[in-house]
C-alpha cells in the first residue's frame, strides 16, 4: 500500500501540491506576522501572504505577487476521500468583499441573480490591472454596494448575499 503524503495541497480547484514527511524536513517556515510567511524551500526563498481564511483547511494566498485558492488535506482527509465518504459543503456566502484597493470597472451581476461558487461578479483594476473578482461560495445577489467607476478600499463590502 502507497503511503499518503503528509500534507496535500488542492491549488485553484484543479493542481495538486503533495508535501511528504521528507519535504516537510526539508521546509524552512518563519511566521512574520499574522497573515505573513517567509519560507525556503530547496534553497528558494518565497514570500506568502494569507489573504483570506474560509474554513480550517481553505485559504486565499498569495505567493510571488500571484494569488492562489488552496484546500490542505491532512492524512485523515485523503484517506476519507480514498474511501467515498467525503461530504460536498456548497458554500454559502453573505458578502463579496474587495480583495484589495481599486476600481470597479464592471459589475457582471444584477440584484435577484442566482450566483454559484466561481460565477464572474465584478472587474477591479488595481495597480494598472484588471482583476475578475468571483464568487467563493452559492448565493442569490440581494444588494449590490458598488457602481461602475467606483472606488473601493480593502475589504469594503462590494455584493451583499441572501
Amino acid at each position: 500500500m502507497t503511503k499518503s503524503p503528509l500534507i496535500k495541497a488542492i491549488i485553484n480547484s484543479d493542481q495538486n501540491f503533495e508535501i511528504s514527511e521528507e519535504d516537510a524536513s526539508n521546509l524552512d517556515l518563519i511566521k512574520l506576522s499574522d497573515n505573513n510567511y517567509h519560507v525556503i524551500r530547496n534553497n528558494v526563498a518565497f514570500h506568502i501572504e494569507v489573504l483570506e481564511k474560509y474554513t480550517n483547511k481553505e485559504y486565499k494566498i498569495r505567493v510571488q505577487n500571484r494569488v492562489y485558492k488552496v484546500n490542505m488535506q491532512d492524512s485523515l482527509d485523503q484517506t476519507v476521500d480514498k474511501l467515498g465518504l467525503a461530504v460536498k459543503v456548497h458554500h454559502k456566502i453573505s458578502e463579496i468583499k474587495a480583495p484589495m484597493p481599486g476600481t470597479v470597472m464592471e459589475v457582471l451581476v444584477t440584484v435577484g441573480q442566482s450566483i454559484q461558487k466561481g460565477d464572474n461578479l465584478v472587474i477591479l483594476e488595481a495597480m494598472k490591472m484588471e482583476n475578475i473578482i468571483k464568487a467563493m461560495g452559492d448565493g442569490v445577489i440581494a444588494s449590490i454596494e458598488v457602481s461602475k467607476g467606483s472606488s473601493v478600499d480593502k475589504n469594503e463590502v462590494m455584493i451583499k448575499l441572501v
